[in-house]
Formats: C-alpha cells, structure tokens, sequence
C-alpha cells in the first residue's frame, strides 16, 4: 500500500485550494499565496483528524490480464 505523508497529502490539498481563488469586480482572479493554501490544506487535515477520520491512499485495483 502506497502511504503518504503529512506533507505530500498538504501540497495535494493546498494545489487543489490555489485553484480556487476569488475574481475581484473585474473578473481578474486574485492571487492566493501558496502559503495561504497550505495554511488551509494544514486545518482541514487537522479538522478531519480531530472529527476521526482517517484519510488512506486508495488501492489500485489490478487491470485486466
């Protein structure tokens, strides 16, 4: 089993929120730090961690032979 660690799995999170990011009025997207992401990414790991979850890599399943 594949396992991932704290950090790997606060980059996947945290590239996923910089997408995210806000327009002003223009319809120009503002800019979200990296740091900003990570910092969000961190409080939902520890989030889901206090609540009791558990986030595991999926199981490849085995393709067809």
């Amino acid at each position: 089993m594949l396992e991932v660690d704290d950090f790997q799995l606060m980059t996947i999170i945290a590239e996923a929120i910089s997408t995210c990011a806000i327009e002003n009025r223009n319809g120009e997207k503002l800019p979200i730090t990296s740091e900003q992401a990570t910092c969000v990414a961190k409080v939902v790991i520890t989030a889901l961690s206090l609540a009791g979850f558990e986030i595991t890599p999926m199981a490849k399943t085995a393709g067809p032979t």
